[in-house]
């Protein structure tokens, strides 16, 4: 797209294109190739196998860094709930507890 902006729209991809590829592989963090894509100003990062960087194993964009951060948002959201379900299940027993002792006394 660049090239398109600038006027190279003629050229070829081999001249438009860049030498310098910025990859990633499946086992880098997602916050290291976002860090990536944003000092590079680019939109896809290249997913490449780590022990044949020549093997394209697919492609990672903007939309997958959404789709992430959305899984992130929703698995935190249910240990929160999990968390706050533990503790009521808790305090439930105690006060079933405390009866208990109380109706002994």
């Amino acid at each position: 797209m660049r090239a398109l902006r600038n006027g190279k729209g003629e050229d070829t991809l081999l001249n438009a294109g860049s030498s310098d590829l910025v990859v990633t592989s499946p086992d880098e963090l997602l916050s290291d190739a976002a860090a990536k894509m944003l000092s590079a100003r680019i939109g896809r990062l290249p997913v490449v196998d780590p022990t044949d960087p020549t093997k394209l194993v697919g492609y990672l964009g903007r939309g997958e860094f959404i789709l992430g951060y959305e899984k992130s948002h929703q698995e935190e959201h249910h240990r929160e709930r999990s968390s706050l379900l533990q503790k009521a299940v808790k305090l439930a027993l105690r006060r079933k507890v405390a009866d208990r002792v109380g109706a002994e006394k």
